[in-house]
């Protein structure tokens, strides 16, 4: 590798490609409805919501809806929507960097994803204890899979770029 060289994990890659693709969905949906979200809070939505939930929960028979309607009275306050505004936001920033650093093909972009990504998989393990759904199932094994994808494709082709040297 030459001097101010930037080492690249290539965007060519069909994987490397289908990875972007779903960070930048990723970061569109979460962006959409983070804004969403902050409309519905400000336009005092979220109360009416609240009260329709609370009606509802009185005129249900069955269980799971009476269940529904007790999750979403407990759910409903708007510091709770405030702070997953924040995280929708957030998580759509880091999604986007990740999506657009691999998309250029920074070898440091791969890293990211295989960091941010690999941090989260404690928690979903802990989430997947508590409660475990056909969904978190398959994002747990979807984020695994990018991570291990990632991590095999940028140290294979760091060393390509930098094989090993007797001396």
């Amino acid at each position: 590798m030459k001097a101010g060289e930037i080492e690249v994990v290539s965007p060519r890659a069909p994987g490397v490609r289908v990875i972007v693709v779903y960070k930048l969905a990723k970061c569109a949906a979460e962006l959409l409805l983070g804004i969403v979200l902050m409309v519905l809070v400000l336009t005092g939505y979220v109360s009416r919501a609240y009260e329709l939930a609370s009606a509802l929960r009185h005129h249900l028979v069955h269980h799971w809806s009476i269940k529904l309607a007790e999750l979403m009275m407990r759910s409903l306050t708007p510091t709770r929507l405030w702070w997953l505004v924040a995280a929708l936001f957030g998580d759509s920033a880091v999604s986007g960097v990740e999506g657009w650093a691999l998309a250029k093909g920074y070898n440091w972009g791969a890293w990211l994803v295989v960091a941010a990504t690999s941090l989260l998989l404690p928690v979903e393990l802990i989430e997947l204890s508590h409660r475990t759904t056909l969904g978190r199932v398959l994002l747990f094994f979807i984020n695994a899979a990018i991570v291990l994808y990632l991590l095999k494709r940028a140290m294979k082709e760091h060393r390509a770029r930098h094989p090993y040297r007797s001396r």
